[in-house]
């Protein structure tokens, strides 16, 4: 972050939980609920977050989740009926519990670097890393397994997600020529690094979400919604969505994102030319490897050494210096996992490698992966990377519990959650409408989906409308 934010950015953030509740009451929640999440993704300021005594940092990652939430107890709560909170999938969200629980048993001393002293795991760290974990994770993956529950929900939710992926471009063409300034311009700060946004002899939008790859990754899965929707020969904006396709695959290339244009170039024709159940399966096959990671990495199997000629020779000494030095920041934090690997070390940089004379943090290091096992240990990971990727793994049995037209989208929702999953390795892109589609997956997968009218005897002139109506 360069810069300070101006009070037009804290307001913004101030106004996110009372707006998201009262958008809530104004539209339906199948509707309402997949829109408030995008629009704060694109629009509220990033990286800064209320900071008040006693509870964890609250910034729009957090505050638009929770108002959504409140906003369905308080106007919707038919919507919430046979929701089962805490059964089900949300049991990984129990199991993050446990393993925070089991972070502060095993922690309780207290480690020395040089003159630098890091303090043991308290019960007041227990308290509040449960409280962020459940204001973080369980709101937002509960609202999508809750408010998708018909055809129509789920068609909507897909015109949602292109639509808002178009909207974007024309902020994105306004960076790609002046440099990314809208968020100084308007809140007052640049939310990264600027030189970060530099790439290839050009810019690389940020707009208002964190980074560049926010925006980039936010193109492609927009990419794979549009590619989806045109299998059924849907249209937004009044324009078929294929086309809208390959438009926002032209603006994707202009980010000078490598990783999510190969996941868009990918994705795009497996979702445009093979069946729902190819992709399910390429799905699955991508969510086993990523889980698997971490074992793969601790017995040495992943060929580091091939990995950084590969992209050397093909992406530059630019992209290969940057993958080496991730590569090797594992490997030192794999080895010091291992030796509390159930539980990790902890917060306060206890995972991470400290000077032994100066006591100096110097590890660098993006993976949430690498940051879970490091400080929660095999529990953490497993708990998270199980809850996003086991419904990705589930998506061939979940095709079986939908009607044919309705398959391109769940198969797309399989390959989106494993491709967050997948991109969680190397970097920390962790968004809450990304987790939101993972939920629908989730929510799907235990009830199927709802046909737009129920069944009613002929002389009833009005049908029944499902429960996400009230």
């Amino acid at each position: 972050m360069e810069g300070g934010a101006n009070p037009i950015a804290w307001l913004a953030i101030v106004l996110a939980l009372p707006v998201s509740i009262g958008l809530v009451r104004v539209w339906r929640p199948a509707v309402a609920v997949p829109v408030i999440l995008l629009l704060g993704q694109m629009f509220l300021p990033p990286v800064i977050a209320l900071d008040a005594p006693l509870i964890p940092p609250m910034g729009k990652e957090i505050l638009v989740p929770m108002g959504a939430l409140i906003g369905l107890f308080l106007f919707r709560r038919r919507t919430l009926v046979d929701s089962k909170p805490f059964r089900g999938y949300d049991l990984f969200i129990v199991l993050r519990m446990v393993g925070i629980f089991g972070t502060y048993m095993t922690n309780g001393d207290v480690l020395q670097f040089g003159p630098v002293v890091l303090p043991s795991i308290s019960f007041y760290d227990f308290f509040t890393n449960v409280f962020k974990e459940i204001i973080f994770w369980w709101p937002v993956f509960f609202l999508g397994r809750t408010v998708i529950r018909t055809q129509r929900d789920l068609r909507d939710l897909f015109r949602i997600l292109v639509g808002a992926g178009v909207v974007y471009t024309g902020f994105m063409f306004i960076e790609l020529l002046i440099s990314p300034q809208l968020n100084r311009i308007v809140y007052g700060y640049h939310q990264a690094q600027f030189l970060q946004s530099m790439r290839g002899g050009g810019y690389r939008p940020m707009v208002f979400m964190r980074h560049g790859i926010n925006v980039a990754f936010f193109t492609a899965y927009t990419i794979l919604a549009a590619t989806a929707l045109g299998a059924v020969k849907g249209r937004v904006f009044g324009v078929k969505a294929r086309t809208l396709a390959i438009y926002l695959f032209i603006v994707l290339i202009l980010c000078h994102s490598l990783g999510a244009l190969i996941y868009a170039a990918i994705g795009m024709p497996l979702l445009w030319f093979t069946k729902p159940r190819t992709t399910a399966r390429v799905a699955a096959v991508l969510a086993l490897l990523t889980i698997c990671y971490p074992i793969a990495r601790a017995t040495g199997l992943v060929p580091v050494d091939k990995i950084n000629a590969f992209t050397l020779e093909k992406f530059g000494a630019d992209r290969a210096g940057s993958l080496g030095l991730r590569l090797s920041e594992e490997e030192w934090l794999m080895n010091r996992a291992v030796k509390r690997i159930v539980f990790g070390w902890g917060g306060y940089s206890r995972s991470f490698r400290h000077d032994p004379v100066t006591g100096i943090s110097n590890s660098t290091t993006d993976g949430v992966w690498a940051i879970e096992i490091g400080t929660g240990g095999a529990v953490a990971f497993f708990s998270l990377f199980g809850m996003l990727l086991y419904p990705a793994w589930r998506g061939r049995k979940i095709l079986k519990k939908v009607e044919r037209d309705d398959r391109p989208f769940v198969a797309c929702l399989a390959l989106m959650a494993a491709i967050y999953g997948v991109e969680l390795i190397p970097n920390s892109s962790i968004d809450p409408y990304l987790t939101f589609l993972v939920g629908v997956l989730a929510g799907i997968d235990r009830r199927g989906l709802e046909p737009e009218y129920e069944t009613v005897p002929a002389r009833q002139a009005t049908p029944a409308y499902g429960g996400n109506y009230a």
